[in-house]
């Protein structure tokens, strides 16, 4: 487990009830942030903030899972940069829970083609735009429509995560950043694989100590598409 150094020492002294209630709500949130990413992801014009919301989802997953290894490790003696608290809270709290998240989840999990969306494009010139630190795409002049690297294991980067819903300013080509193009078809893929994950999850060696699928699939069992309730096995327990 990666921790971030914060100036500010900030503990929260939590029972095992507690961090189990905290993590079952984490998870709750996981799901509810994807079930938007999905909605948002149909519509060429909300794509990135679907992705944006993706990428939210996995730093709340790996909060969930620090927990569950803070539980076993200190009986409950949660740091402060957990929850956002301290000095660390700016970057790379954040980036640590989003590692532990991906760190937990299938390695497809963090592909992820992205490029930009070229709307008016008056250049007449070829233009390199440059999404991260590995991306990057080269529209011919005056063309128009979105661009995505589809190279090979493009991976999602940590900064992605806030690059999805602001405008930043592309210094090279002098103009503010491009909206940020998304494969669709990517974007849901991992959706799936990440949902897939959760309902298989384990959080405790004793299945009806804790168990936040269970709740969260019994209250949705008539609406349930993926999976045959009756068939659905989760922490060793059937459903």
């Amino acid at each position: 487990m990666c921790t971030p150094r914060s100036k500010e020492n900030i503990d929260f002294n939590l029972t095992k009830k507690e961090v189990v209630i905290t993590s079952k709500r984490c998870i709750q949130n996981v799901n509810s942030l994807l079930s938007c990413a999905k909605l948002l992801g149909d519509n060429d014009d909300t794509r990135q903030y679907a992705a944006g919301l993706y990428l939210y989802a996995v730093e709340e997953y790996g909060k969930a899972q620090l927990l569950k290894q803070l539980l076993k490790q200190t009986g409950g003696k949660i740091p402060g940069w957990i929850f956002g608290r301290g000095d660390s809270r700016i970057s790379n709290a954040h980036n640590a829970k989003i590692n532990e998240g991906f760190k937990n989840l299938p390695d497809e999990c963090q592909i992820l083609s992205v490029g930009v969306k070229m709307e008016i494009n008056t250049n007449e010139k070829t233009q390199t735009f440059k999404i991260g630190r590995k991306q990057k795409v080269s529209p011919l002049g005056f063309a128009t429509g979105n661009f995505v690297d589809t190279s090979s294991g493009s991976r999602v980067e940590l900064d992605f995560k806030t690059a999805f819903f602001y405008i930043d300013w592309d210094d090279e080509n002098r103009i503010p950043s491009s909206r940020i193009a998304v494969e669709k078809t990517q974007l849901y893929k991992i959706i799936r694989l990440f949902e897939e994950k959760i309902v298989r999850v384990r959080w405790d060696s004793d299945p009806r100590h804790f168990n936040p699928i269970i709740d969260w699939l019994r209250a949705r069992r008539s609406t349930w598409l993926s999976y045959e309730p009756t068939k659905v096995v989760c922490s060793g327990c059937v459903i």
